[in-house]
């Protein structure tokens, strides 16, 4: 199982899709799907976003971790690295996850970094209780 990462910047909504493989049909088809034309898609060296990217009416900017952490315009992937140490680690606390429990680990990681993460003990009680309503009445 390949996942692929998104996180839009400004907002810092994430966004995961499982995907069979990482060849250029395959995310090409993934871009169009999640990618706003006219975006700016920062990419590692992985060899089938260029020609992937290509397609989607974006820029795109490649980081090269080999020679740095910056592209030559300045770009960074910090972002979504730092997203992927923080999945890896919860991964990890759970000793790993079941392939047929992935995508629902995949939700609740969202949940708990979108909604949880920059709040207090009292809003987390109430959305904790807004959930537990949710899911029983």
């Amino acid at each position: 199982t390949w996942l692929v990462g998104f996180i839009e910047v400004k907002s810092g909504k994430i966004r995961f899709e499982n995907v069979p493989d990482r060849c250029i049909e395959t995310i090409k088809v993934l871009i169009k799907r999640t990618v706003k034309k006219g975006s700016v898609i920062i990419t590692d060296g992985h060899a089938s976003y260029p020609q992937s990217v290509k397609f989607a009416d974006c820029s795109h900017f490649v980081v090269n971790h080999s020679k740095g952490f910056k592209s030559s315009e300045g770009f960074h992937t910090n972002n979504i690295e730092n997203i992927w140490s923080m999945l890896k680690y919860e991964i990890k606390k759970r000793k790993g996850i079941k392939k047929s429990n992935l995508q629902m680990f995949l939700y609740e990681f969202f949940f708990r970094y979108s909604n949880i993460r920059y709040q207090t003990t009292d809003e987390l009680r109430i959305c904790w209780n807004q959930i537990i309503d949710y899911l029983f009445k």
